[in-house]
């Protein structure tokens, strides 16, 4: 079995969370088969934050939830406008 090193998410509230709780932004946004592709660097803290979330245990501050989730959609419609991927860092 390979396992990645990246984490890759389409939920943009999870992106958003994890935005939140690592303070950094997902090193490559990129278009997927349905929906836009948030790549995180997998690591305890991505996968604990992830865990907790999909158990509805993450508890997050809105308003900086609210701030990367604005910062998030304005990504995704440049990734859809230019149709390739967008990576940082």
């Amino acid at each position: 079995m390979i396992i990645s090193n990246d984490i890759t998410v389409t939920d943009i509230d999870l992106a958003a969370a994890l935005m939140v709780v690592t303070g950094e932004k997902p090193f490559k946004i990129a278009p997927g088969c349905e929906l836009v592709e948030f790549t995180f660097t997998r690591n305890e803290l991505t996968e604990q934050t992830a865990i907790n979330y999909v158990a509805g245990k993450l508890v997050l501050e809105v308003r900086s939830l609210a701030k990367c989730r604005s910062w998030l959609y304005r990504q995704i419609r440049d990734v859809e406008t230019s149709g390739t991927a967008v990576i940082y860092g």
